[in-house]
């Protein structure tokens, strides 16, 4: 059954004779071979890549393959040339050829293509309202999480790039809202929280939320959501000491306003850790739309909603183990496949480690090290084939001696396959009590510039690990990470273009499409 919400094929643009006076309208258009078009492509990506001081390295094919995934076009290769009939060169054949004139081309229509419908964007569910909503438990009863607008706003929190569990729930007078980077008008949000189906609503003084599922004994949502929300970490004083720098919006202005209650969530480190294996050169929507496919394909069912969607839970890694490559590349996730893959034979299997990682990378895996991932992936193996060096070195060692490290958990997440510094940073933030963390991507590095601009005489990775720290030593106490979430959500362009109307909306999503999550 085709997606409703599928986009149109791309269609080759209508060739314009005029553009070329030397062209005859018999003449076919040149068709680029695919070597030339990789040498085209590659090219003026490397010639951006410059610009911007980034490293582009591998295979033509795989560099074009990420670009068609990252703009979700599937390549098609153009039809091959009609064969030219053979004629022979008699002189009555000459003769018709001279008298005959070529057909000549209806002029082009002078009415403009009609616009596709605009998609919505992947994290708006739509034909679903609040009414409808409703309906589902009506038994289970609102709860007032009693948190002021400086503490926690949903909208600025949910759906900007540290979650791809939340769907937006239009109003009863629109269709679609939000930008390709995440809603930030919204009020209602629906969500699925390890094995909890939660409805979010926003209001002008609080937050209040509602549990669809039925609960475990015991279980308390407030108790729940003021954990998955940290709201024990006074956001007000946070925001109060790091208005004393320059470069974070004073308090009492517009945009620290419009900032207010941009919170880091606490959520769980397996969930977290799949999602962000998607998130190498992608955009907020598209890891959305990966981690979606997930949980429709190897998640638990929860629920239905009353417009026929069904709500699934995130995969155990359990449910993953049977997974092969190609049914991972068959759902989408291209060259990311293998790191799937990889890493749950890592956490699954006794020779995981040895079968899946380099020698070098094998001998450096500790004791430690598995016992920070049985502390943050629980249902892993709790007893893999170490390199022999490592068993004999800490075969009576403990696995919680001491507190574990901010290093010392990046490090073991980069263990996993797929995980660089930057995915071990965004998990570590977001799921592993790492407050401090700051990811280093391109709007770190914007960031960093402007409070020191000397930093562009770096290159290379050592000026992203120092825009880590730049942005880490002018927001200190503890909480740079929390700090960079804020300017983070600030550089999103549906927030930036807040207000500029519908034009300045497109231009400023276009644009920001442009860069790479």
């Amino acid at each position: 059954m085709a997606d409703p919400n599928a986009q149109p094929p791309i269609s080759p643009p209508t060739p314009n004779p005029s553009a070329n006076p030397t062209a005859t309208p018999s003449q076919p258009l040149p068709i680029l071979s695919e070597q030339t078009l990789l040498k085209m492509v590659v090219g003026k990506l490397k010639e951006e890549c410059r610009k911007r001081s980034l490293l582009v390295s591998g295979k033509k094919s795989d560099l074009l393959s990420r670009l068609f995934e990252f703009f979700n076009i599937t390549p098609t290769p153009p039809p091959p040339p009609p064969p030219s009939p053979k004629r022979s060169l008699s002189a009555s054949n000459l003769a018709s050829n001279l008298s005959t004139p070529s057909p000549k081309k209806p002029p082009p229509s002078s009415k403009s293509p009609s616009k596709s419908p605009k998609r919505p964007p992947p994290n708006v569910l739509q034909n679903i309202s609040a009414s409808l909503l409703s309906t589902v438990s009506p038994t289970s009863k609102w709860i007032d999480l009693e948190v002021p607008p400086e503490e926690l706003r949903c909208s600025v929190t949910l759906t900007t790039g540290q979650s791809f569990n939340w769907y937006e729930i239009p109003s009863e007078s629109q269709v679609s809202t939000g930008g390709a980077w995440g809603s930030i008008k919204g009020t209602l949000w629906l969500g699925i929280v390890t094995t909890h189906c939660i409805i979010i609503q926003e209001t002008d003084t609080t937050t209040l939320a509602r549990l669809l599922t039925l609960p475990p004994p015991s279980f308390s949502l407030k108790h729940f959501l003021h954990e998955y929300f940290q709201l024990s970490t006074s956001l007000s004083n946070l925001y109060t000491s790091w208005s004393s720098s320059t470069h974070f919006p004073s308090t009492g202005t517009a945009l620290s306003t419009r900032l207010k209650g941009v919170r880091v969530l606490s959520q769980n480190p397996w969930e977290t850790l799949l999602s962000f294996l998607a998130s190498s050169n992608n955009a907020i929507p598209r890891i959305f739309s990966l981690s979606e496919t997930l949980r429709k394909n190897f998640g638990v069912k929860l629920l239905t909603l009353p417009n026929g969607y069904s709500v699934y839970s995130y995969p155990k890694l359990s449910h993953l183990k049977n997974v092969t490559v190609e049914r991972y590349r068959e759902l989408g996730f291209g060259y990311r496949d293998k790191f799937y893959k990889k890493t749950v034979e890592i956490l699954c299997e006794e020779e995981g480690l040895r079968n899946n990682l380099k020698e070098s990378e094998y001998k450096k895996v500790s004791l430690r090290n598995w016992g920070i991932i049985l502390h943050f992936f629980p249902d892993a193996i709790s007893e893999p084939i170490l390199h022999p060096s490592q068993i004999a070195s800490q075969i009576d060692l403990p696995k919680n001696t001491t507190p574990y490290t901010v290093n010392e958990i990046k490090s073991t997440l980069e263990i996993l396959p797929g995980v660089g510094s930057k995915v071990a940073e965004c998990v570590a933030l977001f799921s592993c009590s790492c407050p401090d963390l700051v990811p280093a991507d391109t709007h770190v590095l914007k960031m960093a510039l402007r409070m020191n601009p000397s930093l562009k005489e770096v290159k290379g990775v050592k000026q992203n690990r120092m825009a880590s720290e730049v942005v880490r030593n002018e927001f200190q106490g503890g909480y740079a990470g929390w700090a960079h979430s804020v300017l983070f959500v600030a550089e999103l362009p549906s927030f930036k273009s807040e207000g500029e109307g519908e034009e300045g909306r497109v231009k400023s999503e276009s644009e920001g499409m442009k860069e790479m999550f």
